[in-house]
């Protein structure tokens, strides 16, 4: 290791707080006694370490603030408690009782660890805070997106409709109930020139869950399937069936979900002719 890759490692920080040990310590002693830079960077630590002390925090100069994070992320636990077994029969360190100062710097950087971990700690869970905020945020703006596009999809199939029943060539034909439903109504919008068909069916009887209303229309009193469709009680929202090439009459019936081939008499609901 040389001098830079020592400054970078954040274990200046950590021998200038005396809890470095045996042949770490040692190698880091040696480094800084053979070289100037070194010692320049002990001093600027002791420096930072002691005006926090002196003005009763621990904020020490950017640099060497982010050479403890540096310290925290790369060496992890540094602090080892030393083992007086091995020291006794392995030789290799020796117990230094710390000067005033060195206790003071120790004090100091533990001081100045802790904060700092409070401090990452505090801002992390603001960070996941404001991002499960900002999460919820995005998520609303989406759902709200869709439900503008759904009310721009709605409005302009009613501009398209309201255009169709408006047209030169549709024809409005009222269909009025008939025995079996004298109160019922419905109207048929019928465009003779292209077959298409509307129904506005707001005014006909709610059916059972398994039964559908079916359109029928009536040329030369022949019965012409124009499709099954849904009672709906907003009459803004009209129902689009079958094309009909021609017609003389519409009818309703009531038959088997899905609809059926041939109407059935008994069961019809409105009529009206063109």
């Amino acid at each position: 290791m040389n001098a830079q890759e020592l400054i970078e490692s954040g274990k200046l920080e950590l021998y200038v707080a005396g809890v470095l040990c045996g042949k770490e310590r040692d190698q880091v002693a040696g480094m800084v006694q053979a070289n100037p830079m070194l010692q320049a960077e002990v001093r600027a630590i002791e420096e930072a370490l002691l005006a926090g002390l002196n003005e009763g925090k621990f904020e020490p100069r950017a640099e060497v603030k982010n050479k403890i994070m540096r310290a925290i992320k790369n060496e992890g636990a540094v602090v080892r408690k030393l083992n007086p077994t091995q020291i006794s029969k392995e030789g290799e360190g020796k117990v230094v009782a710390m000067n005033p100062t060195n206790r003071w710097l120790a004090a100091a950087s533990v001081g100045l660890l802790v904060g700092l971990g409070i401090t990452f700690y505090t801002l992390n869970k603001k960070t996941n805070s404001l991002q499960s905020a900002l999460t919820a945020l995005n998520e609303k703006y989406n759902s709200q997106l869709a439900e503008n596009d759904s009310s721009k999809n709605v409005e302009a199939k009613f501009a398209e409709q309201l255009a169709f029943i408006n047209h030169q060539n549709t024809k409005k034909i009222l269909l009025n109930g008939v025995a079996l439903s004298p109160d019922s109504k419905a109207v048929v919008y019928w465009n003779a020139a292209d077959g298409r068909v509307v129904i506005n069916a707001s005014s006909l009887p709610t059916p059972p869950n398994d039964m559908q209303y079916q359109l029928w229309a009536l040329l030369d009193g022949k019965p012409i399937d124009a499709g099954v469709f849904n009672v709906n009680t907003d009459s803004s929202n009209l129902q689009e069936v079958k094309n009909i090439g021609n017609a003389q009459a519409f009818a309703v019936t009531l038959e088997h979900k899905g609809g059926v081939a041939s109407p059935t008499l008994t069961a019809m609901y409105v009529m009206g002719a063109i």
